[in-house]
Formats: C-alpha cells, sequence, structure tokens
C-alpha cells in the first residue's frame, strides 16, 4: 500500500469519527472530499450550552417536614392540682414535640411544699435544644427528615406539630411537589393514680409504594441532682431479655452496671466531649444477641423511664441508643447536660390504602420515686421488672463493697420497724442499730476479750522480747525462732492478734445500713420524733426532713465554702448533729484505743494522739451536711458502742479474763483437739449404745410375745447335753 493511499484512508476515518453523532441521530452526512475541513452541525439559536434534559422528580425527592404556619403554644397535660387527680403536669415543646417540663403533683422539693418536683425540663445552652421524649428524625427509605421545627438561617422558627388536642400531635412529610408521604401521630396520655405516661406513636405511609422507615427520638434528659452530699448520684440504667432460644419465658434481666453519669459522659478530648456516643447496645448486648426492655436515667429519689407496652417484652422504639452531650463547652465549665437518643427498629409499610400501611411504636415512661411500692402499684411493674430500679448500692468504685445482699434483709427489718411498731423513721433507725448490735454482741464480745488478752500478753514479755531482739539481731531466721519458742512457753497463741477480724467481718453490715439509710426513698421529708420540733417552733426545719441535714439554724440560702464544697456542697444550716457525733465518736475512741501501759517511743505517742484528735475531727467534717438520718444512726451506733464497751470491760474485771496464769493454766488444762476428738466419738458411740437399748426395751400396754416354759430338769443336766 503507497504512502497516499494509507493517507486516504486516515483522512475517511477521521471524517467518520467527525461526523458519528450526527449519524448516531440518524441524520445523513455529506461525504467530505480529502483536506476540505468537515462542518459543524447549526446550532439552535439564543442557546449557549445548553444542560442535558433532567429526569421527572421522583416522589422521595425533596423531602421534607410540612410547615403548619402557626405561632401557638401547646396545650399542658394534667394538673399539679391535688383534686384534680392527675399525677402531674406536662408542658409540651415546640420542638419535635417533646417535653418541655414534667412535675410531678404530690412531691415537692422540700418540707415547704411549694415547690414541686420536676424531673424533665427542655435542655438547651443558646443554641442546641434538647426536648425529652421528642422525635428528633425519620428515616424514610434512608433519607433523613428533620422534625424538631429548629430555626432557619433567617432565625425565623419553623413549626412542623400541630395540635390536634391536649397531648395530641400530628406532623406530615411531603415531597418536592407537595405530595403527602408519612404521617407521624403522636398522644401523650395520662391515667389517673398513675406515675406512668403512656405514649402511642403511629406512622402512617401516604404513597403507592413501599417504605422502609426508622424514627429517631431524644429520651430521657437529664434529672436534677438533688443533694451534692456524696457527690453526683446520678446513673443510667436498661434491663434486656435474651434471645427466644435461650430463654422461652422472656424474663427480664436488669443490669448489674450502675453506671454512674460521669462514667456515661467518658473522657474529654482536648477541653471537649464526643458529641455522640453508643450506650446500647453493649459490646456483650450485641455479642449475646440480648434485646432492650428498658432504658432509664436515676438520682438518689427518682427515675425516668422508658419501657414497652401491652405485655411486650422488646422495646421497639429504641433498637438503639446513644448517649447526647448537649453543650460543647470545656469540661467542668460548666458540666455538660446529658440525654439519650432512640432510633427505632427498621419498619417496612406497604402502601396507602392497603392492610399494613400503618405501624405503632408505643411506649411508656415512668417518672416518679424510687420505691418499691411505688413502682409495684404500676400495672406493668411486675412483668418489667421495673422494681429494680430501687437499688439500695453506692455505685461507683464503692459498688462492690456495698453488700447489698445484705441491704434487702436491712430495708425489710426497718420498713417493718416503722410500719407495725414504731410508725416513727428517726425511732425505728435507732431501734434497728440496737437490734444489730444485740445480734453482733456475742462476737463483738469475744473480738475484745482477745485483742486486750493479747495486749496484756504481749505488755507482759516485752522485756524479754527486747532481749531477743538484741541478742539476735544480726541473725533474723534464729530471731524468728526464738520469738516462737517465747510464745508458746507464755501461751501466746498468734490468733489473739486476729481478735480484730470480727470486727471488719461486721464492717459489710454497717456499710450495707449506711447505704440503705442514704437511699430509702420514704426517709425523704419525714420529720424525726413525730415532729416534735416542728410542734414546739412552727416552721423550725430542725430535724424536719431525714433526707437533709438536721439544719438546727437555716440559713435560707447557700453558703459557698472552699475545699469543703467541693467535697459535700453548699452549707446552708448550722447542723448540731454532726458536733455531737464528734464528741461521742471521741468517747468511743477512748474506750476502743484505751492507754496501754507499754513504754512507748515518742513518735508512737505522738502518732497516737493525732489519732486521736484527727479521727473525731475529720469524721464529723466529712459528715457535716450528711443526711440527719444517717447522723442518728451513726450516734446510736457510738452510743451502744460505748455502753458495750464498759459492759465487757466489767465483765472482764468481773471474772478475771485477763489474769494472764489463770489463762495459762485454763490453756493448760484444756484438752488438745484429739482429746477433743477422741471424746466425741465416745459420747456418740454411748449416745447409739444407749438409745438400741432403748428401742429393745418393752414398751408399757405393749403385747409380750409368748415364751417358752422353763425346764424344770436340773440345770446341770443341760450343760452335760451340750
Amino acid at each position: 500500500m503507497t504512502r497516499a493511499t494509507r493517507a486516504l484512508i486516515s483522512m475517511l476515518c477521521l471524517a467518520l469519527l467527525w461526523n458519528a453523532p450526527a449519524l448516531a441521530q440518524g441524520e445523513p452526512s455529506e461525504p467530505t472530499q480529502a483536506g476540505e475541513a468537515p462542518q459543524e452541525a447549526p446550532q439552535p439559536q439564543g442557546v449557549i450550552d445548553a444542560p442535558p434534559a433532567q429526569p421527572a422528580p421522583g416522589p422521595l425527592t425533596g423531602l421534607h417536614a410540612a410547615e403548619i404556619g402557626e405561632d401557638l403554644e401547646h396545650t399542658p397535660l394534667g394538673s399539679l392540682d391535688p383534686d384534680a387527680g392527675q399525677p402531674m403536669l406536662i408542658e409540651f415543646s415546640r420542638y419535635g414535640s417533646g417535653i418541655e417540663s414534667l412535675r410531678l403533683t404530690d412531691y415537692f422539693t422540700d418540707i415547704t411544699d411549694t415547690e414541686h418536683v420536676q424531673l424533665q425540663t427542655f435542655l438547651t445552652n443558646g443554641q442546641v435544644g434538647f426536648a425529652p421524649m421528642s422525635v428528633e428524625s425519620v428515616m424514610i427509605n434512608g433519607t433523613s427528615v428533620l422534625l424538631q421545627g429548629v430555626p432557619d438561617e433567617n432565625n425565623i422558627e419553623r413549626r412542623m406539630w400541630r395540635e390536634l388536642a391536649p397531648g395530641h400531635f400530628l406532623a406530615r412529610i411531603v415531597n418536592a411537589q407537595g405530595e403527602g408521604v408519612l404521617e407521624i401521630e403522636r398522644r401523650f396520655e395520662l391515667t389517673p393514680g398513675s406515675l406512668d405516661i403512656t405514649v402511642r406513636q403511629t406512622v402512617r405511609n401516604l404513597l403507592a409504594m413501599d417504605l422502609t422507615v426508622q424514627v429517631v427520638t431524644y429520651g430521657v434528659g437529664d434529672l436534677p441532682q438533688i443533694s451534692g452530699y456524696a457527690g453526683d448520684r446520678r446513673r443510667f440504667r436498661y434491663a434486656y431479655v435474651l434471645p427466644e432460644s435461650q430463654d422461652p419465658a422472656q424474663r427480664v434481666h436488669p443490669d448489674s452496671e450502675l453506671r454512674m453519669r460521669r462514667s456515661v459522659l467518658g473522657k474529654a478530648t482536648n477541653g471537649l466531649y464526643a458529641p455522640l456516643a453508643p450506650y446500647w447496645p453493649t459490646p456483650r448486648a450485641a455479642r449475646e444477641g440480648w434485646r432492650l426492655t428498658w432504658v432509664a436515667q436515676s438520682n438518689r429519689y427518682f427515675s425516668v423511664a422508658v419501657h414497652p407496652l401491652d405485655g411486650h417484652k422488646v422495646l421497639d422504639s429504641a433498637q438503639t441508643v446513644d448517649r447526647v452531650v448537649i453543650n460543647q463547652t470545656l469540661a467542668g465549665r460548666p458540666a455538660p447536660m446529658l440525654g439519650l437518643r432512640q432510633t427505632s427498629v427498621p419498619i417496612t409499610l406497604a402502601p396507602a390504602g392497603s392492610e399494613g400501611a400503618s405501624a405503632s411504636l408505643d411506649f411508656g415512661i415512668y417518672a416518679g420515686p424510687l420505691s418499691k411500692r411505688v413502682i409495684r402499684a404500676e400495672s406493668l411493674a411486675q412483668d418489667l421488672a421495673l422494681d429494680e430500679l430501687v437499688v439500695y448500692n453506692i455505685g461507683g468504685m464503692c459498688a462492690f463493697c456495698t453488700f447489698p445482699w445484705l441491704t434487702g434483709p436491712l430495708t425489710v427489718l426497718l420498713t417493718f420497724l416503722h410500719d407495725s411498731i414504731l410508725h416513727d423513721w428517726a425511732l425505728a433507725i435507732m431501734f434497728l442499730v440496737v437490734i444489730v448490735r444485740g445480734i453482733l454482741h456475742p462476737v463483738t464480745k469475744w473480738s475484745q476479750i482477745r485483742m486486750q488478752r493479747f495486749g496484756k500478753q504481749m505488755q507482759a514479755i516485752a522485756p524479754k522480747q527486747k532481749v531477743l531482739q538484741e541478742r539476735y539481731k544480726d541473725d533474723r531466721k534464729k530471731l524468728q525462732q526464738e520469738m516462737a519458742r517465747l510464745w508458746k512457753e507464755e501461751g501466746i497463741s498468734p490468733t489473739g492478734m486476729l481478735g480484730c477480724l470480727p470486727m471488719l467481718m461486721q464492717s459489710p453490715i454497717w456499710i450495707a445500713l449506711y447505704a440503705s439509710l442514704f437511699y430509702n426513698f420514704e426517709l425523704r421529708h419525714d420529720s424525726a420524733f413525730f415532729g416534735i420540733f416542728q410542734k414546739i417552733i412552727p416552721g423550725w426545719r430542725f430535724l424536719g426532713d431525714l433526707s437533709e441535714p438536721d439544719r438546727f439554724i437555716y440559713f435560707g440560702h447557700k453558703v459557698f465554702v472552699p475545699i469543703y464544697s467541693n467535697i459535700a456542697g453548699p452549707i446552708d444550716a448550722i447542723n448540731v448533729l454532726p458536733i455531737l457525733l464528734g464528741v461521742v465518736y471521741f468517747v468511743h475512741q477512748k474506750y476502743l484505743m484505751p492507754p496501754t501501759s507499754a513504754a512507748l517511743t515518742p513518735e508512737q505517742e505522738q502518732q497516737q494522739k493525732i489519732m486521736r484528735v484527727m479521727f473525731p475531727i475529720m469524721f464529723p467534717f466529712l459528715m457535716y451536711n450528711a443526711p440527719s438520718g444517717l447522723s442518728l444512726y451513726f450516734i446510736t451506733n457510738s452510743v451502744l458502742g460505748i455502753l458495750e464497751s464498759r459492759w465487757i470491760r466489767a465483765h472482764i474485771d468481773r471474772h478475771d479474763l485477763l489474769n494472764i496464769d489463770k489463762y495459762k493454766e485454763r490453756r493448760r488444762r484444756r484438752p488438745t483437739l484429739m482429746q477433743r476428738l477422741q471424746k466425741r466419738i465416745e459420747t456418740q458411740q454411748r449416745m447409739k449404745a444407749m438409745k438400741k437399748m432403748q428401742e429393745e426395751m418393752p414398751r408399757p400396754g405393749m403385747r409380750q410375745p409368748p415364751q417358752k416354759p422353763r425346764s424344770t430338769q436340773p440345770r446341770y443336766k443341760r450343760r452335760d447335753k451340750r
């Protein structure tokens, strides 16, 4: 092929490529001659770079909530008037038909009964708001549509929820053409005499196609912190059921984590907390297939819990739960506000007009005190184990040492003393201490006798020990051998050092009793000694509330004391019980730590003086803001300890139990372990023989078996026959 032929073929190919769009549109193209430039297709007049044609908008494009264009306040639900029979008053927020305020009718912040307890409130830092139990958004086939009604870029609030009746709201989602896509209807219901709120929540498909929907709602927001004493006692709780394959009965298992609020908040990074963090499912729950039953937040005396309705054990409105931080400020300035955000299970809705075009995501809200008798009065409490919200446990790092297996029986005993015998919580606390002290008295007596005897024995051999220490100061092994020989010769048992062990074994009871009193809701706003101080001087707050300090002289406002207020909160009164407690504790310490006759070094004497001074001062200092019920408990315990110590000392002196010579003689006469075992075996054998003889002896009135007649022959003949 010649060069000219190849050039002609190349030009023909170039011409075909140049006219390819025209050929694709079916327009004929005129052939071009070699060397002639191809002609461009004519362009329409007035069009410059026309964009490609757009497809027609679909039914799920441009989804947004329809605005109602009204600026009306929502009508509250319930009443705070006790004669109205309503348990609470709920004021609703413009943000997602949530709760602006939830106040209880029969519960107040203090004994003046002027301010109702407010368990939920709208949380905001001025820019971001959190309305508890509001709808944040809805996911439609993977597209999120906001339903909070937040202000737009022009600071004009968008209203999306229409109020149909008090506590009854409706929101409508439309597409770009303004056609209805989905409706969400919410209805809050109150039952007279019940602290449980019913929330009926329905999603309804308005299109002629299937929709997959997930509703994202805000849950429980921060509860108020009741008391600064013992720190922040707010907790996050949950309960779950196992997969049906593991537990067909679907028993509800409350969590045992007792996570404190600061634990859920997490750690700050560069002074800021993560705005969103997963809370449920936990790693183990996801691994084991657990399903959420209820989720709650509580403080010292109250709780708000979201739970399922109508006998269901799984909370479908909360497949996942996240922790939300409301205000993003520097850590601790001020403390961030927390809330929970819940995402429902995916729901498939059938086309409009057919069966399955709507679905319910109902749930209930318990908002009330942490009292088993109050919670058990609710209809769903037993099936959902809501009464397990009541836990007499300090929580946090001390959760394992509060001994919850003891708090239950102690609380039952305390309630029995109040309800059936004394009818006064202060007297019930004092009498409970008397009962516990009486039960533990044998252990206390044995412990004190052992400790005092061991101390006297050690004082007696102190000179001999000093000689041995000087003689064998360079041979530690030989010193230990000689010390062991000396102890054996003097009749000193190493177990004498364990005399304080029974006292340490009693500490679980006192710690459990402390936790029972601290979290006992029935002590709240109850006066001591039948309110005698309030009868003497009307309005006097002294011992008017066993859950608060005694308030002998009440200031009416809080005073911030450096260092102390950071530990136990501000001071609002002069309290006399902690001062009395310090005096009683000092006397009690004198009886528990009597002066020793052994020679002490100057350093040891100084340490004892510091201990005698520091304990009676530090203990009342830490207990100054403690509840007066706890102060009564400690005072009663210390007074009984003093009386018990005096009685034990009198018993020791009367029987001369600290006489070392008599003690040695008793130990010499005491049989050994093998002798005691041998004596026990002989006693058991003797008892068996006596029992056998009694069984063989004829009983009165029993018919005797016939006896053979005696032989008349001489006895010696019978012997001959044998």
